[in-house]
């Protein structure tokens, strides 16, 4: 892959900053997301620089000034953002961004990185989030709203089985059946996020003890982090039936199914959010320990080498 060859840091953009202003402050990452997609396309790629970009564009417009980001080769910088795409005529092609921003509180400042690479076989998307500051501050950072954008008009594969914005529902033999194959799959790579609810009331209405978790606003919030699937009694039974006992999710609870299940059966390494403490709590509060668990799991070292190697590939600085 053909990158620039000068760095950030000489140019005097954000890394430059960045050792002044915050020389003092640790980083805190908050979540990490790698995303695939198999044999990309023209438009699969020009939609995600544009809905990325786009969004960078609201937020750091300084950057942008006088310059395209339909550009097939452009680099440019400010004291707070950076921005580098590089492509070659094989096909392949890189680009990064960064920007930090102040997260509200004054207490710390939010930094996003987005590097995104593709050559004939398969296009890789990866966002990490995290901030400089207080460490109290954002434990639990949003996704970008422009995953969501991207997830829900492009094609992104996990182990086989798409990666969804919105919850799979599992009710019935068939979809048990399919949630099952992934769930167990050797080549799932993110979490499944099981959502337990009673038959005859919504997901959204409260029932006699309490509300009931949203699983539509927290597939939105675990977007690219994690699964998000919705069980009934039967297929919850079910479940239960096939992983043994102490691996169920009753209703008005959730569990969090951790890649490589096979290899590690037992309910101590796929964390449950028992009934007790979610009913006593709004969704918003409900989803936040999932998203949590989801975010942590995210930052494993392994995925962490792994978006570290594509940055540098990439050309990022």
């Amino acid at each position: 892959m053909q990158v620039a060859t000068s760095s950030w840091a000489e140019s005097g953009a954000l890394d430059a900053c960045s050792v002044q202003d915050h020389a003092a402050e640790a980083f805190h990452l908050t979540a990490l997301t790698v995303l695939q997609q198999n044999h990309g396309c023209g438009y699969s790629r020009e939609f995600v620089r544009e809905k990325v970009l786009g969004w960078a564009i609201g937020r750091w417009p300084e950057v942008f000034v006088g310059r395209s980001a339909c550009d097939p080769n452009f680099e440019t910088h400010s004291a707070s953002a950076n921005v580098r795409v590089t492509t070659t005529n094989s096909g392949s092609y890189g680009w990064t961004f960064r920007g930090r921003l102040p997260d509200g509180s004054e207490r710390s400042h939010r930094e996003i990185r987005v590097v995104v690479t593709g050559d004939a076989g398969r296009d890789l998307m990866a966002v990490r989030t995290g901030h400089f500051g207080d460490p109290e501050v954002n434990a639990v950072a949003g996704q970008p709203q422009f995953l969501q954008t991207i997830v829900d008009h492009l094609d992104f594969d996990d182990g086989g089985f798409p990666v969804l914005a919105t919850p799979r529902k599992v009710m019935t033999g068939d979809t048990f059946e399919n949630f099952y194959e992934h769930l167990m799959s050797a080549r799932r790579g993110l979490p499944i996020l099981a959502i337990g609810h009673s038959e005859g009331l919504s997901e959204k209405r409260g029932g006699a003890n309490g509300p009931f978790l949203d699983a539509h606003s927290i597939a939105r919030l675990l977007c690219g982090l994690a699964h998000v699937v919705s069980l009934g009694s039967d297929t919850s039974s079910r479940l239960e039936r096939r992983l043994g006992q102490g691996m169920g999710v009753c209703a008005e609870e959730a569990r969090l199914f951790m890649p490589a299940l096979g290899k590690t059966p037992g309910p101590q390494g796929h964390p449950r959010f028992a009934a007790p403490r979610l009913v006593r709590c709004d969704s918003a509060s409900a989803s936040a320990k999932a998203r949590a668990a989801a975010c942590e799991w995210s930052l494993s070292a392994p995925r962490r080498m792994q978006f570290d190697a594509l940055w540098a590939a990439a050309g990022g600085g």
